[in-house]
This record gives structure tokens, sequence and C-alpha cells, in this order.
């Protein structure tokens, strides 16, 4: 199978990225200096867009802001990549309207800049040319950053997006998704007997399937066209409970 990835040439991955704190003063109020994002892709004239999704506060803890906080992602130190999913399909589903939105130049480049500090989600859409299929990853970043190594501030951040490039032989006509459920409440004892899970075909509301201890909390969607966008979310997170999504191949842990 002729599947091409490249990944991110700078020091910048997720948990690189929130795990920065504030005890070193760099979220100070009286630091107003603007922040920038350089991505470097293959293709031009393909529109990134731009969303403030979350903000770091006085004690260096990020917190979503609305309306993403009804996504109810969780931004636990360890779940910040699987957060990115989870705000990725809230946002293609009720098609948020963007902070700001570039395509890239001849070069394959674009910028987003003169940003106020915060977490920021940047996405971009499945583009065809010629005989492949371009699909961007999402990608989170917080301004401004941090440099563990310098103990330098980082204002203005350049990288390579990371994507998947695939060949028209080597996309098959149907898929299968598969979906668990995964708890990690310490077996609390109030915790919900079965939750709704969505499959999403191009942003909208397919199908709904019920999962529970007698299904073993996973379930199976068979034969789906991938000429479809296809994407899962569970339907209502339960109260006092947030959401984090996984994909592995065509599978989603939730």
């Amino acid at each position: 199978m002729r599947i091409m990835y490249r990944t991110l040439t700078t020091i910048i991955t997720i948990m690189m990225m929130l795990c920065v704190v504030s005890n070193n003063g760099m979220y100070a109020k009286e630091d107003e200096t603007k922040c920038s994002i350089t991505i470097h892709y293959e293709l031009e004239d393909v529109q990134f867009r731009l969303y403030q999704i979350g903000e770091i506060d006085k004690e260096g803890k990020p917190t979503l802001i609305a309306p993403y906080d009804e996504s109810k992602a969780t931004f636990k130190s360890e779940q910040y990549e699987k957060a990115t999913l989870t705000l990725e399909t809230y946002i293609r589903e009720h098609q948020n309207v963007p902070d700001a939105y570039v395509n890239t130049d001849q070069d394959g480049t674009v910028s987003f800049t003169q940003l106020n500090k915060g977490i920021y989600l940047i996405l971009s859409d499945e583009v065809k040319e010629g005989k492949y299929t371009y699909t961007p990853s999402a990608v989170m970043v917080t301004l401004p950053n941090r440099n563990f190594e310098t103990n330098q501030t980082i204002y203005h951040i350049e990288m390579d997006m990371k994507y998947e490039k695939i060949h028209e032989d080597d996309i098959p006509k149907y898929k299968n998704i598969e979906v668990k459920k995964v708890w990690d409440d310490q077996n609390n004892t109030n915790r919900p007997s079965s939750i709704d899970v969505v499959l999403l075909k191009n942003g909208k509301e397919k199908e709904v399937k019920q999962l529970n201890a007698k299904n073993g909390w996973q379930c199976t969607w068979e034969n789906l066209s991938t000429k479809d966008s296809w994407d899962v979310k569970e339907k209502e997170v339960p109260n006092n409970y947030s959401v984090t999504k996984k994909k592995e191949q065509n599978t989603y842990i939730l």
C-alpha cells in the first residue's frame, strides 16, 4: 500500500505545547506580544482554518472557551492529543465559524499573524490532486510556547503540516468503522449503564447505536462508502464526565 506521511519538523508535539505553565511569568498580564503560526504544506491554494478553542489561566491551567466547552473534551495532561480529535468532530458537525482562514500560497505556505495568547485548533479538508488524496491532520497549538531546553518563550511557531497521502488505487470502495468505549473512572458505581454513539456521515447524524456491558461496550458499522466522510461521537456525555477520542486505523476509542 502506497501511503506516505510527512511529520512535523519542529519540536511542537501536543504534549509540549500544552504543558506550558505560567510560573515563569510568560502569561503575565503585562506581556502583550502578538503571536503567529506558519505552516508548510505540499499543495498550493488549500484553505486552512484557525479556531481559538481555549485559553491558559494565570495558574497555567488550559481551559476550553465557549462554545467549544460544550464538546466536553478534557484537557488532562495526558489527553491533549485525544482532545484534538474530539474538538475536530465538534467543529465539523456544528460548522463553527473560524477566527481566521487563509489559503496556502504557491509554495504551500500559510501564515496566521497578530494572534493573541491562547489555545488554537487548525483544520483543513481532504483534497484530491491528480491520483492522490491528501488528508491533513488536525493540530492544536498553544501560544506562546516554551522551549524547555533553552528556557525561551516562543511567540512565532513554524511547522510542516502532518498529513496522509494515498494513491487512488489503494483506496477501497468500502470500509468498516469500529467503536469501543473505555471508562476511566476508577470503576465508579454511578457509571451509566449505557451510552449512545452517533455515526456521522459528512458531518451529519446517520445512525445511533447503544453501547453497554452486554455488547462489550463496542459496535461496528460495516460497508461504508469511502466516497463519504465518516466520523463518530458520543451522543451525550454523562454529567461529571469528559470525553476523549483516539483513532487507530478504522477503530475509534471513546
